[in-house]
């Protein structure tokens, strides 16, 4: 896994910046972003490294006023008066006291004629580590109005082709699950308003799967948002757009406009946002290269983490926060076992690395299990509150829980952050696995000012912590299930997702998986498939449900995301058997190839193969997701790239004995009839090609 660490701690003053008349470019090894003076100091444009090249916005991004009524001249027309209409914007390159990049630009509002109004813009950019830029818009009433209908903080307008979108409403709009969940939008046959809000929400992304996108999250203080304008909440306007010419963002704290409602601007008000730009590498280059197991306290043996080593794992997600028929690991709690469960603990982890192995332990972020030290002190103060009448949310499970929910915006963070410490002091742990690893809105009166606050700062915060604390060698592996960041992802080594939709449904052919599946290229990742099927020796059952577990396995080998061993024992082993097919291959020398992206053919609708290939060899997977077998060729045109001329080629299939077979051309593999092969129902292969001797 060391390849994929070579940018992690990176300092933010690494970044190039780059002045050229009124332009200022800011460039990262991932991506180049561009403020033109001539458009207000503002982004003109965002090119990803690795993405697909071209600009990903396709007007300036800008904010903007809207009078009440209208110049006569106009013929009655609303004017608009943007950020972006500034053709001489001030500009600056400065540091914050963290020593990140600063940029500023300030202006004076104008319609597309270039006449100015008396309201005045200044906006700062700064550019943090991973990819988080933090952005402040003042605006500045001088002298000001008070026949102002609508301010719109944000108008991004992205390029064509964005397939997802999923945003987190404000905190007033809660569910009944108290937490704010979003709801994903698929954009690909979507068109007019997809979302519409009068609060602000809590965090939107909008991306192209498998290529680019970017996310976008208020400041964990909603005041200003919710009333810097306007004593009462919900007067704004906040929507995502899409149509054939791409996807707009807007969001505007005061609208108005239809009612010709003004409201006044005079001094200044401020409005912070949070941009998340991916650190996208090559797509080739993110498929999972190492798989994974869990362990807990029902301790296993050495000779079954030996038993696994041997099939090929070489992570190991120490996961034990609940039991109800032994001892756990309490969040929050440490020493998490007695004198006998912690030597236990300490002779998993040392047996893990003498095998070549390399262990993390799970962390939650937010939960705190009521009978760890410290609780019964702090609890109500730290608390995650859904509404001042509720008291502290507990995530049950069985007879017992796992904890009750925290708030990052308060004392609960420096607590998390010193736990973290000890933990990674005390036992030589590799890094660290996070779960419940995203923001929730709260509404602690203690933690912040106003009716509403989320921790998405402090989120970040202890994160950034933890990614410098575990060090470039260190691994952060974040459960990101159903709550999309592109920052977070920025700093991770292994990201794990799909709870949200884990079950007999995720049998997912190449290409039908959820967003989350196929997102950006920005981390590797495993698949939560968890399925109870029956357990039988053999570790696959031929019935419907036998069929779905091994789709679920296969479809994850397939996009490039192994699946997770920590279900029924019968899943397990087909994992492992899927997971041995690939022992001895260091997949971090390969350039991965998709199934979805039909780099093999193979003759069926209804068999997918993925591709790893390098310059001296070839591993093709293929499965079969029909009922009944199938029989064919698999023609590779990537192997034409491979240097030798004729190939070794070995087959291997779970449970069975590995087989050589005959040598082929490496011509005949790209081009002419193929590698032959027989697939039974449900089934998989594996052929290995490499240079042949002689």
């Amino acid at each position: 896994m060391t390849e994929l660490l070579v940018d992690k701690l990176a300092p933010a003053t690494d970044l190039v910046i780059d002045t050229q008349g009124d332009r200022i470019r800011v460039s990262s090894p991932w991506w180049t972003v561009e403020h033109d003076g001539a458009r207000g100091g503002a982004w003109t444009s965002i090119v990803f490294t690795h993405g697909s090249g071209a600009n990903l916005l396709r007007a300036p991004v800008s904010s903007m006023v809207r009078y009440a009524f209208a110049d006569p001249a106009s013929d009655g027309r609303w004017t608009f008066y943007h950020e972006r209409n500034e053709r001489a914007a001030a500009m600056s390159v400065e540091r914050s006291a963290e020593g990140h990049p600063v940029v500023v630009a300030q202006g004076t509002y104008r319609d597309d004629a270039g006449v100015a109004t008396g309201v005045r813009f200044r906006r700062t950019t700064e550019y943090r580590p991973f990819g988080l830029v933090h952005t402040t818009l003042d605006v500045i009433g001088d002298p000001g109005s008070d026949d102002i209908v609508e301010v719109r903080v944000l108008d991004l307008a992205l390029r064509a082709g964005m397939t997802d979108a999923l945003v987190r409403p404000h905190p007033s709009q809660l569910g009944g699950d108290l937490l704010g969940w979003g709801k994903w939008h698929g954009l690909a046959k979507a068109t007019g308003t997809i979302f519409q809000a009068s609060t602000v929400p809590q965090y939107l992304i909008c991306f192209e799967r498998g290529v680019e996108g970017i996310e976008i999250f208020p400041p964990s203080e909603l005041h200003g948002w919710d009333r810097g304008l306007k004593p009462d909440i919900g007067l704004g306007l906040h929507l995502v757009e899409h149509g054939a010419d791409g996807t707009s963002i807007t969001m505007s704290p005061h609208c108005l406009a239809y009612r010709r409602l003004p409201t006044s601007v005079r001094g200044t008000t401020s409005f912070g946002l949070r941009i998340g730009l991916p650190n996208i590498k090559p797509r080739e280059r993110v498929g999972s290269t190492v798989f994974h197991l869990t362990a807990s306290s029902s301790w296993p043996t050495d000779e079954e983490l030996a038993s696994q080593a041997a099939a090929g794992v070489r992570l190991v997600r120490f996961h034990n926060d609940y039991r109800e028929d032994g001892p756990f690991w309490h969040d929050g709690m440490y020493p998490p076992y007695d004198p006998a469960g912690m030597t236990e603990l300490r002779r998993v982890v040392a047996t893990s690395h003498r095998l070549g192995m390399r262990i993390v332990p799970y962390i939650s972020l937010k939960e705190f299990h009521p009978e760890s030290a410290g609780y019964v002190e702090h609890a109500h103060e730290w608390m995650h509150m859904a509404a001042p009448s509720v008291g502290i949310v507990h995530t049950w499970m069985g007879s017992g829980e796992f904890g009750g929910l925290m708030c990052l915006r308060s004392g609960w963070n420096e607590f998390r952050k010193r736990s973290i410490d000890r933990i990674l002091t005390d036992i030589p742990w590799d890094g660290l696995y996070f779960d419940w690893t995203t923001p929730h809105p709260c509404r602690h009166p203690d933690h912040a000012r106003g009716d509403y606050h989320t921790d998405a700062d402090e989120f970040q915060d202890l994160l950034l912590w933890c990614r410098r604390r575990v060090g470039a060698e260190g691994i952060l592996f974040m459960h990101l299930s159903g709550t999309p960041s592109i920052v977070a992802e920025n700093m991770s080594d292994l990201v794990f997702v799909n709870e949200d939709n884990y079950g007999p449904g995720t049998a997912y052919r190449p290409g039908e998986a959820p967003p989350q599946c196929d997102f950006i290229p920005i981390a590797p990742r495993h698949l939560i498939g968890a399925f109870a099927m029956a357990d039988v020796v053999s570790g696959f059952s031929q019935t419907p449900d036998g069929h779905r577990a091994h789709g679920i396995i296969m479809g994850g080998f397939l996009q490039g995301y192994p699946c997770n061993t920590d279900t029924s024992s019968s899943f397990a082993k087909v994992a492992i058997e899927e997971i041995r097919l690939f022992v001895g291959e260091d997949l971090s020398t390969y350039d991965f190839h998709r199934a979805s992206d039909r780099p093999v053919i193979t003759g069926h609708d209804d068999v997918f193969a993925a591709a790893w290939s390098r310059g001296d060899a070839a591993l093709i997977y293929v499965a079969n997701y029909a009922s009944a077998e199938r029989t064919g060729a698999l023609r590779f045109p990537g192997a034409s790239a491979i240097t030798s001329s004729r190939l070794a080629c070995r087959l291997r299939r779970p449970s069975e004995p590995e087989r050589q077979l005959q040598p082929l051309a490496t011509d005949t593999v790209a081009r002419g009839s193929g590698i032959a092969y027989t697939l039974g129902a449900w089934s998989s292969a594996l052929f290995l090609l490499r240079h042949a001797q002689g």
